[in-house]
C-alpha cells in the first residue's frame, strides 16, 4: 500500500509543470533625471505609442510615479492548417514605475485570445514553456507545439518593440533645451 502511494505522488509530481508567465522588466538609469520630467516623458511615450482605442491608460498617477495599462497585438498563425482557429489577440499588461533618476517597466500578463472565432483554439497565458502546456481538443501535439512557439515569439517581439522605443523616448528626458 505504502509503495503504491509512493508511485501515485511521484507519477503527480512529475506531471506538474513549472508554467512561469512571460514578463519583461528592467530597471533604467536616467542619469541627472528629475521625477517630474521622467513621468512627463514615459506619459508622452504612452500617449504616442498607444493611439489604439483597444489601449487603455488605467493608472496614470504622478503622485505615486506610476503608468500602467493594457494593451493587444492582433494574432493570426502563420501556419495554415487551423490558422482560422488561432486568430484573435494577445492582450497584455504594461506599467512604469518612476522615482527620482530612473524608471522601471513591467510587460507581462501575455494571454492570447482566440474567442471571436466559432472554433475557438484560444492558448490562454502565455509562459516560458518548451511545449505548449494546453491541450487543443482535435489537434495534435506538434501543431500546438508550432502555434505556441508562434505565440512565444509574437510577444516577445512586442515587448522588445515597446523596450526599445520606451528606451529611446526615455533617453530624451534630458533634452529640454530649446
Amino acid at each position: 500500500m505504502r509503495n503504491t502511494i509512493l508511485v501515485v505522488m511521484l507519477f503527480f509530481f512529475n506531471n506538474l509543470r513549472a508554467q512561469t508567465p512571460v514578463k519583461y522588466e528592467a530597471v533604467v538609469e536616467v542619469p541627472c533625471g528629475k521625477e517630474g520630467d521622467i513621468f512627463s516623458s514615459a506619459r508622452k511615450w504612452f500617449s504616442e505609442s498607444f493611439k489604439d482605442s483597444k489601449m487603455v491608460l488605467d493608472i496614470n498617477d504622478k503622485e505615486s510615479g506610476e503608468l500602467s495599462g493594457n494593451f493587444t497585438i492582433p494574432f493570426s498563425s502563420n501556419i495554415h492548417w487551423g490558422s482560422d482557429c488561432t486568430k484573435g489577440f494577445i492582450h497584455a499588461n504594461i506599467s512604469i514605475y518612476i522615482k527620482e533618476g530612473k524608471y522601471k517597466y513591467e510587460i507581462k500578463n501575455f494571454n492570447h485570445d482566440a474567442s471571436s472565432n466559432s472554433c475557438n483554439y484560444s492558448f490562454g497565458v502565455i509562459t516560458d514553456d518548451k511545449e505548449c502546456p494546453v491541450d487543443i481538443k482535435s489537434q495534435n501535439k506538434k501543431w500546438e507545439n508550432k502555434v505556441w512557439k508562434e505565440l512565444q515569439a509574437r510577444s516577445e517581439s512586442a515587448a522588445e518593440n515597446l523596450i526599445s522605443s520606451l528606451n529611446a523616448s526615455m533617453q530624451n528626458t534630458n533634452n529640454n533645451d530649446w
